[in-house]
């Protein structure tokens, strides 16, 4: 799953992990929906990118909620500003992400970390 309120940068992934790891790959713009979908669906899902800055719910919340319905799912945060670990908010923990993203992202680093994850 990818969660940007990007839809090209969402586009670009898919595009890219379909093509580099032939994997099926479901974007979304908009957290609540996701958030549905992931609950119905959540066997299905195998890693799940998110943006951190979106309307409606950030990356955090959305990570939480996540977290909450299948705590061993796999998450990746990306962010177009340097990410501090000590920038977390109250109740977060760096263990609740597998890895950072910092945006602009080549498509090299992109797959480098979902190999990492996969």
């Amino acid at each position: 799953m990818i969660l940007d309120d990007d839809i090209d940068i969402g586009n670009l992934f898919k595009h890219e992990i379909q093509r580099k790891f032939n994997s099926e790959v479901f974007t979304f713009t908009d957290p609540v929906l996701a958030l549905e979908d992931f609950r119905i669906n959540s066997e299905t899902y195998g890693l799940v990118i998110s943006d951190i800055r979106m309307p409606i719910m950030n990356g955090y919340e959305f990570v939480e909620q996540i977290k909450n319905i299948k705590p061993d799912m796999k998450v990746l945060l990306m962010s177009a500003y340097e990410y501090e670990y000590s920038n977390l908010p109250n109740g977060f923990l760096q263990s609740d992400i597998d890895g950072f993203i910092e945006k602009p992202v080549s498509l090299y680093k992109l797959n480098e970390m979902i190999l990492a994850n996969i």
